[in-house]
């Protein structure tokens, strides 16, 4: 299984960049909030590590790093920036305490910087070595990380799988890489799953996306209205592994036969 990192910093095409490569390696989850946010993230994923981008994001870095001194001091600390960034940082960052990352730096060598703070240079290559991984690949959307933890576990030995927290979150990393398959909680804040995949529907690029939605809610009107979206499942939490595994079976299965 992967380990969490939390990637945080402001939402610029570096961090991005950043966030891309990570995927390869990493369970990754973006946050651009200040210091409340990031201690929300770190109670509902528990990360291993937390990588901060220093650039145009110096305030909140002082605030994250004070959260992190009282709070989760047990949490490995990597901090990006250039030569500038840690001089005006100076007064609250101390490049002893923590791993440091000095750009310029090839994505490369900044992820090989993340492994071996982390402990586990074992596992590590570069992606330009890493083997094909011709697995399907799963996007899961839940702001439940109990939820996410315990299904990524029944998928990860057989497909690829990112998750992320929010309907927004799914929308920017669809984006960045196409999934085979979303599976999608139908309530969560702001923006709930058919939302989602109404969007998704909206765009000729991503109109082909299969979902499959996981869900509480078992009212027809409800049910109604998703299929009218042409969802490839609709699953009741909570949700048990065998049937799990054969709806997602299924509509790769389907894929084939088409």
């Amino acid at each position: 299984m992967k380990y969490n990192v939390l990637l945080v910093g402001k939402l610029d095409n570096n961090i991005r960049s950043i966030h891309i490569m990570m995927k390869e390696h990493f369970d990754v989850q973006l946050c651009m909030g200040d210091a409340s946010v990031v201690d929300g993230m770190f109670k509902l994923l528990r990360p291993k590590m937390i990588f901060i981008s220093l650039t145009d994001y110096e305030q909140n870095s002082y605030e994250i790093l004070k959260l992190i001194e009282k709070k989760y001091s047990y949490i490995t600390v990597v901090i990006l920036g250039n030569e500038n960034d840690f001089i005006r940082c100076s007064d609250f960052i101390d490049e002893e305490k923590y791993t440091i990352i000095k750009r310029p730096i090839s994505i490369n060598e900044m992820i090989k910087t993340c492994y071996e703070a982390l402990g586990i240079m074992d596992n590590y290559q570069e992606s330009s070595d890493k083997k094909d991984d011709d697995r399907k690949y799963i996007l899961m959307v839940d702001d439940n990380a109990a939820q996410i933890r315990t299904i990524k576990g029944w998928l990860e030995e057989k497909y690829k799988v990112h998750s992320v927290l929010s309907g927004i979150q799914a929308l920017n990393s669809v984006m960045e890489k196409k999934p085979d398959l979303i599976l999608l909680d139908y309530e969560m804040p702001l923006f709930n799953g058919k939302q989602v995949l109404e969007k998704l529907r909206e765009n000729k690029d991503t109109s082909d996306i299969d979902g499959i939605f996981l869900t509480s809610v078992s009212d027809k009107k409800h049910i109604i209205e998703v299929m009218e979206l042409k969802p490839a499942g609709y699953l009741l939490k909570p949700v048990a592994r065998k049937s799990m595994l054969k709806a997602i079976e299924d509509v790769f299965s389907n894929k084939v036969s088409e």
